[in-house]
């Protein structure tokens, strides 16, 4: 099972060495005999997500849930007992950095991937992110910049517009 999994990884283009340390973990994990009852396949793939992030890269659980056909739900409730068992300490992932993951797939230019960021950290400076949803301020911020230019077109007053921005905002 293992050796099929990380071919797969391979095939999809994943770096060695986020392989080798999903192998790493993933066998520790095993053999420790730490998730009795859990399949492989869900312990080697919530592995994978720990790996990602620990790398820096924007995983979601939605985004292995995909890969693997797993439920992300098994998944989410694995992660957190992985995470304490293995003792790492794990960011939560940068709503910027799914700006930039998701930016190509949402055809944004860079002057919009600007914007986005810039939305984030005027939010992160008045400290409206706390406890929200990564993926959703990204999501906020981004459909807020496709918002402005709409609304530029419509040329709304300014106070309308940073009331509308701010509702959109919060919202999320």
């Amino acid at each position: 099972m293992l050796d099929y999994e990380l071919a797969k990884l391979r095939n999809k283009g994943f770096r060695n060495d986020i392989i080798s340390k999903v192998r790493d973990y993933y066998l520790k994990v095993v053999k420790e005999g730490w998730f009795h009852g859990k399949s492989y396949r869900l312990i080697f793939y919530t592995v994978l997500l720990l790996v990602l992030r620990l790398f820096g890269f924007p995983a979601t659980f939605n985004y292995i849930s995909e890969i693997s056909g797993l439920d992300k739900d098994k998944i989410y409730h694995l992660y957190s007992d992985l995470k304490d068992k293995l003792k790492l300490n794990v960011a939560p992932v940068n709503p910027e950095a799914l700006i930039e993951f998701y930016a190509s797939q949402l055809n944004l230019s860079e002057k919009e991937i600007e914007q986005a960021k810039n939305i984030i950290s005027m939010l992160k400076a008045e400290k409206l992110t706390m406890g929200r949803s990564p993926l959703g301020l990204a999501a906020a911020a981004t459909y807020s910049v496709v918002k402005i230019d709409l609304l530029k077109k419509k040329l709304l007053k300014p106070l309308e517009f940073q009331k509308l921005l701010l509702e959109t905002l919060l919202s999320s």
